[in-house]
C-alpha cells in the first residue's frame, strides 16, 4: 500500500485512532492491482508476442532463433 493511502484506511476506536499500512483483510484486490501492472508493463509485447493471464506469463514464437531474442526482450 502506499503510503499517502493508508490515511484513506483510517477506523477509529475507543483507544486511538489507526490506520492500516499494508492491504487488510487477505489482499482483496492485490490481483487486480497485480494484472494491472503487468498490462502496463508488457502492453507493448501483448497480443504480439506474449500472452499473459493473472500469473501466467508466456512468451511466445514459432522459430526459435527469433524466439530467443524476443524472450530476451521480455527479460531484458
Amino acid at each position: 500500500m502506499l503510503p499517502e493511502d493508508e490515511e484513506k484506511t483510517a477506523f477509529i476506536t475507543e483507544y486511538d485512532l489507526y490506520c492500516w499500512k499494508v492491504m487488510p483483510f487477505g489482499l482483496k484486490n492485490a490481483g487486480v492491482t497485480y494484472q494491472r501492472m503487468v498490462n502496463s508493463i508488457f502492453a507493448s509485447q501483448i497480443g504480439r508476442n506474449m500472452e499473459i493471464y493473472v500469473d501466467d506469463i508466456q512468451p511466445r514464437e514459432v522459430f526459435v532463433r527469433r524466439g530467443i531474442w524476443k524472450i530476451l526482450g521480455v527479460y531484458d
